[in-house]
This record gives structure tokens, C-alpha cells and sequence, in this order.
């Protein structure tokens, strides 16, 4: 077995490279473009095309006061490495000054180009009282930082002189997914997991064994493991039952609570374990620099043999519909979620040992036209060519490596 080993490709290195001073504001926007094309090409980040209205690129704010490029690269970005980006917009921040950020730098539920309108009055007196009543957020720091974040996509920069009835934009991907429109789908429960005790979803840095974590520190990967994600992905499997009954296999997923959906070799979905709750499907694993992929992933299971040709039991056609009104279902609910963000077990199973892919090759067959996608498995493994992970260079397990990792691969070799 002879293993690839990937030379580090630090992102850093490369915003230092191409940021040039810039000139003027369009060329700003320009410049900037290009770098974030260039990032997401190096990467295997891909955006997935704009459909029906068009949605600006970019989000006008208000700088408020006490604000830093730090403080809004944290806030409005997650990401502390953004402060670079910032400073190259807006060299100097005056509180009350408007600033367009490009709607790709930004969290997912500030992107959110949809909105929710509130009214300042009873049972809203404050910002604060909004916040915390309709964003839910997990504790007092989120809170602080959901109000500056109000704040500024309303351009209001002293909260005390706003008036009674006053209208506040919320997007709508903020709001708890309970409280968003959810289209209509029927999912069946018969395989339903009652279980539900040490489900919630947390951050990576709470099921990773200690060695792992001696050496992420050394890496400096594990502070980003330590902050809990949202869900932003889902990853899609086959069973690979090898011949075994539909119930039996289904009530396996729901014992050891492997999946959020199972799909039926007629198409029925089932629910096994509700989305607000993270599932097992994909136990060991990386993706974009985060391990442990279950916190972040919706999982969906279809009952289907694609490895083993004497057994082969392909994804059925009733199968790849249910897939797709599931998909648009979750599409609808969770705006962070679009067709660039469904995966396969493939491209990001994981054995953390040996830092290496090709772990798992479900689904070996998987026709991404026929699920209503892009072909996912095509992106540039962003893990492999930056160094996080290595590949199994093998004929036995050439099956399990997608076109995406064998690019990286291919890039790496090229360095």
C-alpha cells in the first residue's frame, strides 16, 4: 500500500499573495472577486448557481460604534482570518458608515437574502427582547452578537433612539427552524428512534479522541474544532446491506441511530432521528478543515446494494425522486443548505489513525442528474490538497476515491 502524502497548502499564504492595495471601490469589488474565485477554485469550494430572483452580492451595513475589523470579522463572517478582507474594503471604520460586504463572506443566515419583519413594540420593546425571544440564541454572548448583527443590516447605530413601532428586518435563516416555512412532504416514523439521550449536536472537539488532539493542536486545526457548527450539509449513504430485508436493516439504522432519514426502496422516507438532532452516519470524518461531520450533517440512508455485483441492488428511480422532494424540502427550511452542500460517505469518512481517506465508498454507484445535483464528488478535496488528510493509493480501494480527491491528488503531485 503506498500512501500520498499532501504538502500543506496554506490559504493564508495566498491572501497575502493576491491582496493587492486597491485603488478605488470598483476596483475593490473587482480584485476581491477574483481572490475569492481563486480561493474557492484552490479549495473545491463551489457556490451553487442563483435561481429564480436575483439576489444582490452584497449586503449593506452600518459600522457601529465600539466596532472593529476584528469585532466584524467575528460576527458577520465567524472567522477571525476575514479581519484581512475587511480592512481592504474599509480601511478606516466610522461609526454610522455604511459598508457593502460581499454576501459569500458572511455566515450563512446573515446571506440570507430573505427577511422577516418585526414591529418595535409589545412584547418586542428592545432589540434585546427581540433577540432573545425569536433567535433563540444558545446564551448571552450569541445574544450580544445576534443584536450588533440587527443592528447593523438596520443601520441603527444608537439603539436608544429608535421609536415605537419602528420596523426591524430579521433574515429569515436566523429564526429557529421551527418558525420557518416548511413545504409540505409526507415522511412516515414507523423506524422512528425514541432514544433520543446524548443526540444534541455540539462541537467537534467533544468526541475526539486525546492522541488526535495532541496533534491537531500541533496543526493548529483544533480551535476550530472547538466552536459547535451549524448545520450546513447533507451527506448521503447506501446501506450496503448485502442482501438483507428492508425491515431488518431499518431497524438496525434506528438501534444504533446511523441516520436523520432512511428512504425505502419504493421512495418512502422515513424519519429516524429528527434534524435538530445529530445522527452516527458518518462516525470518523472530515470535511473543509472540521472533523467529526455528524454535529453539521444531515444524514440520509437509502436502502440499496451498490458494492458487491453479485448482490447489486441499484437506487431506484422512486428512490432518487423521494431523495430530491427531500432535498427541496430541506433546501426550503435551512437557506444554509443548497445543492453544492449534499455530499456523499465518501468524500468525507475519515480514519483518524492514519489520517486517511477511502475509508468508506458508499454509495459506489450514485447517478447525482438523476438526485436533481451537481456531481459534488468532482470538487478538489480541500482536506487532501491542503495537507489535513492523505489518500490510500491502492486497486483495492480505488472504488472508494472520488474524481474530487484523485484532482487533489493530482495537484498536490504538481507542487
Amino acid at each position: 500500500m503506498r500512501i500520498i502524502r499532501k504538502l500543506p497548502f496554506v490559504l493564508l499564504a495566498v491572501l497575502a499573495l493576491f491582496l493587492p492595495a486597491f485603488a478605488g471601490e470598483e476596483e475593490t469589488a473587482k480584485q476581491l472577486e477574483i481572490l475569492k474565485e481563486r480561493i474557492r477554485s484552490e479549495a473545491g469550494i463551489e457556490v451553487a448557481p442563483a435561481t429564480g430572483e436575483a439576489v444582490p452580492p452584497e449586503v449593506e451595513i452600518t459600522v457601529l460604534p465600539g466596532d472593529t475589523h476584528l469585532r466584524l470579522a467575528q460576527d458577520m463572517t465567524g472567522s477571525p482570518k476575514a479581519e484581512r478582507l475587511l480592512k481592504s474594503l474599509a480601511p478606516s471604520l466610522e461609526p454610522g458608515k455604511k459598508l457593502k460586504i460581499p454576501r459569500t463572506l458572511l455566515l450563512s443566515p446573515l446571506a440570507d437574502h430573505r427577511s422577516v419583519s418585526f414591529r418595535l413594540n409589545e412584547p418586542h420593546v428592545s432589540l434585546w427582547s427581540l433577540v432573545n425571544e425569536e433567535l433563540d440564541p444558545e446564551n448571552g454572548d450569541a445574544a450580544f452578537v445576534a443584536v450588533r448583527n440587527v443592528q447593523r443590516l438596520n443601520h441603527i447605530t444608537d439603539p436608544s433612539k429608535m421609536v415605537d413601532g419602528q420596523k426591524i428586518l430579521v433574515p429569515e435563516a436566523l429564526l429557529p427552524v421551527t418558525f420557518r416555512p416548511r413545504p409540505s412532504i409526507f415522511v412516515f416514523r414507523d423506524y422512528r428512534c425514541e432514544d433520543l439521550k446524548n443526540l444534541k449536536r455540539q462541537a467537534p472537539s467533544a468526541e475526539i479522541p486525546e492522541k488526535f488532539v495532541r496533534k491537531l493542536k500541533k496543526n493548529g486545526l483544533w480551535e476550530q474544532q472547538t466552536v459547535r457548527p451549524s448545520v450546513d450539509m447533507v451527506v448521503v449513504h447506501t446501506t450496503e446491506h448485502e442482501g438483507a430485508p428492508f425491515d431488518n436493516v431499518a431497524n438496525y439504522i434506528r438501534k444504533n441511530r446511523l441516520a436523520n432519514y432512511l428512504i425505502g426502496p419504493g421512495g418512502d422516507i422515513y424519519e429516524v432521528i429528527p434534524e435538530r438532532f445529530r445522527s452516527f452516519g458518518c462516525g470518523q470524518s472530515l470535511w473543509n478543515g472540521v472533523y467529526n461531520v455528524d454535529h453539521r450533517a444531515i444524514n440520509i440512508e437509502l436502502y440499496a446494494d451498490t458494492a458487491t455485483p453479485e448482490i447489486f441492488s441499484p437506487i431506484t428511480t422512486a428512490q432518487y425522486e423521494a431523495l430530491k422532494s427531500l432535498l427541496e424540502d430541506i433546501y426550503a427550511r435551512r437557506p444554509e443548505i443548497h445543492p453544492g452542500r449534499v455530499l456523499t460517505h465518501k468524500m468525507v469518512a475519515l480514519n483518524y489513525k492514519y489520517e486517511m481517506r477511502s475509508r468508506k465508498g458508499d454509495p459506489y454507484v450514485f447517478d447525482w442528474t438523476l438526485a436533481g445535483l451537481p456531481d459534488n464528488s468532482a470538487l478538489v478535496d480541500q482536506d487532501l490538497a491542503l495537507g489535513r488528510a492523505v489518500i490510500c493509493d491502492n486497486k483495492v480501494d480505488a472504488p472508494k476515491i472520488t474524481c474530487g480527491q484523485t484532482e487533489a491528488m493530482r495537484i498536490v503531485r504538481s507542487l
